[in-house]
């Protein structure tokens, strides 16, 4: 996602926030950008979510997707706003 601010965008940041919600922990990253957005918002969700349920070559936001809980993308006009969540099993867990 880091890659996409550079290629896409002048300015762009990365947000990582620790999560705890009932007795899960996890990390949430928020990554926004002033980039020229994207226009088929839409499009890109619907291959995200067809390349989740097949062994298809991932790439870029699809890879993500795929390996993070949760994933949410807004780009309206200009920038893009992708929020993404890792749940850690109960096993990573460190006391």
């Amino acid at each position: 996602m880091a890659g996409n601010i550079v290629q896409h965008a002048e300015k762009g940041s990365i947000t990582i926030d620790q999560l705890e919600k009932d007795t899960r922990k996890g990390l949430r990253l928020i990554v926004q950008d002033s980039g020229p957005g994207i226009s088929n918002v839409e499009e890109i969700l619907k291959q995200v979510r067809e390349a989740a349920k097949t062994d298809q070559e991932k790439r870029g936001l699809q890879r993500v997707a795929t390996l993070m809980d949760e994933f949410d993308i807004k780009s309206e006009g200009t920038g893009t706003w992708i929020e993404v969540v890792k749940w850690m099993k109960k096993s990573e867990i460190v006391n």
